[in-house]
């Protein structure tokens, strides 16, 4: 008796193994970095370069982040480089000032809807995305005004 729970156990546990591991997982959506979007101007001072830098990324990554929609979907986040502020501030010798420039990730294998990019924010001014229509078609939105607005 306790031979047969044993070897209903043992395959049991393999059957369990061998469907985990041909059960396919679901697949994840290939994701591209779109770049080409910019912050508004912002500056920090610090006491070193890398104090400056990561000043200046707390100022402008919220932007970065509410433009592609949360953290996790700003790609290729560039900062401009730091300068030697020691003549105008030597507390704080080195400062970064101007516009940090990002992209979004998106789906490689498709557009996002015209009609849900419509109204939603965008920094680049006069660039234009191609989107698809609610039947298919490719259609594309122009970003005026900091809104995407569908043509």
């Amino acid at each position: 008796m306790k031979r047969t729970a044993l070897l209903g156990a043992v395959l049991g546990a393999g059957l369990a193994v061998t469907a985990a591991l041909l059960i396919p997982a679901p697949a994840q959506a290939l994701l591209c970095c779109v770049s080409g979007e910019v912050t508004s101007q912002y500056w920090a001072m610090a006491p070193t370069c890398a104090e400056a830098q990561t000043a200046y990324r707390a100022l402008a990554r919220p932007e970065a982040n509410a433009v592609c929609g949360s953290s996790t979907s700003v790609c290729a986040f560039s900062i401009p480089p730091c300068e030697d502020n020691s003549a105008s501030d030597p507390a704080n010798p080195w400062k970064i000032d101007g516009t940090a420039t990002f992209g979004c990730k998106e789906d490689c294998g498709g557009l996002p809807l015209c009609s849900t990019l419509n109204g939603t924010h965008c920094t680049n001014n006069g660039a234009t995305k191609r989107c698809k229509e609610d039947d298919g078609t490719d259609g594309y939105c122009t970003c005026e005004n900091n809104a995407w607005v569908h043509q």
